[in-house]
């Protein structure tokens, strides 16, 4: 479910309307959301103060991660800094849970002949959100070459991948290729100012071909896993 944040960025807070006329004036500056009653900085986020006693601005920050105070004004301004970024996760699960009852999984909209024959990667979640493919046949293409990017905008975001002859490797753990009837799930979840989207990215590298998944929260965090692409038998 999607559940949509304001962004707070260079807002201008006229603590007047709250208090009385001749306190302070407060600025933030940097990336912030309000989620209910909770105010959100991100971790270089910043506030400007107009003293009412006319003796110039201050400036307050950045904080650490954690909740945090400004007493210096009146009423006190608190907050919460979210210095952390999201986590993504992945598992191997059934076909049907990604296409939810819908007809086989992962062939991208619209697909060319030769991609469909082709083993590589795919995913599709639904037509109106695209597709993302990888062609083994790529990973000849120039360093830095992006092939596809696909961005899911939610606060849960996920994704299924279709694995043929395909295998994701890293330096911390390999992800086996599924088997037949099975995708790789994806996720990202954040605690604090909430998974904003995720982007998934083929690109080639001085290495080889990569898989990039980066998951964004609600004030600028940034959280990436990067697989490898390696060839595996079908």
């Amino acid at each position: 479910m999607l559940r949509r944040l304001v962004p707070l960025a260079g807002l201008c807070l006229l603590l007047g309307s709250v208090q009385p006329a001749s306190t302070s004036s407060i600025r933030i500056v940097g990336p912030s959301v309000r989620i209910g009653e909770k105010l959100i900085f991100g971790p270089g986020t910043s506030l400007e103060i107009d003293a009412a006693d006319g003796n110039g601005p201050s400036v307050a920050g950045p904080w650490t991660h954690g909740d945090h105070e400004v007493a210096t004004v009146d009423p006190p301004v608190r907050f919460t800094v979210d210095a952390e970024p999201p986590a993504v996760s992945w598992e191997v699960a059934d076909e049907a849970r990604g296409e939810r009852g819908k007809g086989r999984y992962g062939m991208p909209r619209r697909a060319r002949g030769e991609d469909l024959r082709a083993a590589g990667l795919s995913w599709r979640l639904r037509e109106s959100e695209g597709s993302l493919r990888w062609n083994p046949a790529w990973a000849t293409a120039p360093d830095g070459t992006v092939h596809e990017t696909l961005e899911v905008r939610s606060d849960m975001p996920e994704a299924f991948l279709r694995l043929d002859g395909v295998r994701l490797v890293n330096a911390d753990n390999t992800v086996p290729p599924p088997r037949a009837g099975q995708v790789l799930q994806l996720r990202a979840e954040d605690e604090g100012s909430r998974v904003e989207r995720m982007v998934l990215r083929t690109r080639t590298t001085a290495d080889g071909p990569v898989l990039e998944v980066e998951a964004l929260d609600g004030v600028g965090n940034s959280g990436k896993v990067e697989w490898r692409l390696q060839a595996a038998k079908l």
